[in-house]
């Protein structure tokens, strides 16, 4: 009888409960909203170009530095992308692929995103300066002006927008270098920059003329809109694949690489040249996605090799072998007390890869190897 005159609220536990199942579900709605704003894949693209950057300086590999270039990097591309879908807003309405876009679908409001994109531009340029320093401040700083003020408001005006985009793109590897060396001066960051800027047409382009329709209704002033025949597209996506193509050739000419560089770009470019051959031969959509594809994994590969086979990767000799001996089981002692953890793993890493390679066995490591290997190159020939 007396538990007949206790009252319990139950209904209260469910509308907390219910309260925090909400909360988590607003919470993971924004964070998806944010992300599409970043455009998060094209934000990795731009990070992992800074990063190769930063890796190109060489070891030893400061771990501080590299995470702050990646993170400022990341929030810096994040501010571009959102201040870009501020910008295009109305026009992204007119096109298929980017009407679902979070402010023209009304699932953001415009201040609300301007307030994330100024929020990444602090944090990012931020980061750069205090974690790098301020030359790759200024270029993360000024890379969001470039796309957001300049690049984006042409789109609507000029085809010289892609031109202007492809700058944009070949600033983060500078950004990453910077942060390594601090400076931008050197024939390795400008090698590494000019891939990146020279990538992007084959890689835009290819897109656009599969996306013209839609472009032409958001009012695009693009290449391929106004290609009927494919002809101009061709060219383009041929001319700039070629002169994509010489990099790896002027990279081992300036001593930044060894020849292997070149001598594998011959495929993976060769390739590319191949796919965009095939659209000049035939300007579809089909086409125009295998160059499309190619590209995808062209940069990345060409980005990697380039560090992979830089001469002086390593602090004192650009050869690894002097710098790692192998014992009479089979691993790997790397005489250096100054080494990090990171530039460990990466002398490991290269030293495994190149007992691998072809060049490597053929290449003698002393006058001795090289008597007892009459067919091998020579140093100087390396």
């Amino acid at each position: 009888a007396a538990l007949d005159n206790i009252h319990v609220n139950v209904s209260s536990v469910p509308v907390t409960s219910r309260s925090l199942i909400l909360s988590l579900e607003d919470a993971q709605r924004l964070s998806g909203i944010y992300s599409e704003l970043s455009k998060a894949r094209l934000s990795m693209l731009v990070v992992a170009s800074g990063s190769a950057g930063f890796l190109l300086a060489g070891a030893p590999v400061a771990l501080d530095s590299l995470a702050a270039v990646t993170v400022g990097t990341a929030f810096c591309a994040c501010a571009a992308n959102t201040f870009n879908q501020v910008y295009e807003r109305k026009t992204d309405r007119l096109m298929k692929r980017t009407r679902r876009r979070p402010l023209p679908s009304g699932r953001i409001s415009t201040p609300h995103a301007l307030s994330f994109g100024l929020g990444c531009t602090t944090l990012g340029t931020g980061i750069l300066a205090a974690g790098c320093n301020p030359l790759t401040a200024v270029l993360g700083f000024s890379n969001i002006f470039l796309y957001s003020l300049v690049y984006t408001p042409m789109k609507q005006k000029s085809e010289a927008n892609t031109w202007i985009g492809a700058v944009v793109g070949a600033i983060p590897p500078l950004m990453g270098y910077a942060a390594a060396t601090g400076t931008i001066a050197s024939p390795e960051a400008l090698i590494l920059s000019s891939g990146l800027f020279l990538w992007q047409f084959p890689h835009f382009f290819s897109l656009a003329w599969m996306i013209k329709k839609d472009y032409s209704a958001g009012g695009h002033q693009m290449v391929p809109c106004f290609d009927k025949t494919g002809d101009v597209t061709s060219k383009l996506l041929t001319r700039y694949s070629i002169a994509l193509s010489t990099l790896p050739f002027a990279s081992y000419g300036l001593g930044i690489t060894s020849f292997m560089f070149p001598l594998e770009s011959l495929a993976f470019n060769g390739y590319l040249m191949h796919t965009c051959r095939k659209f000049h031969q035939n300007s579809n959509d089909e086409n125009a996605r295998k160059v499309f594809l190619t590209t995808l994994w062209n940069l990345p590969l060409f980005m990697f090799l380039m560090i992979f086979h830089k001469k002086d990767f390593l602090p004192e000799d650009a050869s690894i072998s002097d710098s790692v001996v192998l014992s009479n089981q089979g691993s790997i002692n790397v005489k250096s007390s100054y080494e990090d953890a990171v530039t460990d793993v990466f002398r490991r890493t290269k030293s495994i890869m190149k007992s691998l390679c072809v060049h490597e066995a053929l290449t003698p490591d002393s006058e001795q190897d090289a008597e007892m290997k009459p067919f091998c190159l020579s140093k100087e020939n390396k």
